[in-house]
């Protein structure tokens, strides 16, 4: 079964995507608003360079996606999803740091039953 209406995109895919990007920001350091990622020294970097140490929401997960098939969907599937359960406020809202894990956690809990596992 496609995800959504995404053809290729499965939502076993998405809670992968989701489970990825809220390991990585268990640590809040590793988290920031925007940009999509920086380094170090705080200069923005594209959340695929090997020298990211914080991303955004939208930057970890294009960091996740990249190398699987299909990235670019299966980015902005990830993303519809979580603006779907949020009611539009992951792209009209300057969510905090406790809301996205949040977010990430009610979305990882609502494909995992739908996944029945």
């Amino acid at each position: 079964m496609a995800f959504f209406g995404w053809n290729d995109i499965y939502p076993s895919q998405v809670l992968v995507i989701l489970k990825q990007v809220r390991d990585l920001f268990s640590k809040p350091e590793r988290w920031n608003y925007f940009p999509f990622a920086v380094n170090a020294l705080e200069n923005e970097v594209i959340p695929t360079d090997p020298a990211a140490v914080k991303w955004s929401l939208t930057g970890a997960i294009e960091k996740f996606a990249t190398g699987s098939p299909y990235p670019d969907y299966l980015a902005c599937a990830a993303r519809d999803f979580l603006n779907d359960i949020s009611n539009g406020h992951f792209f009209r809202a300057k969510l905090s740091y406790e809301d996205e894990m949040i977010l990430l956690d009610l979305g990882i809990e609502h494909l995992t039953k739908e996944l029945k596992l």
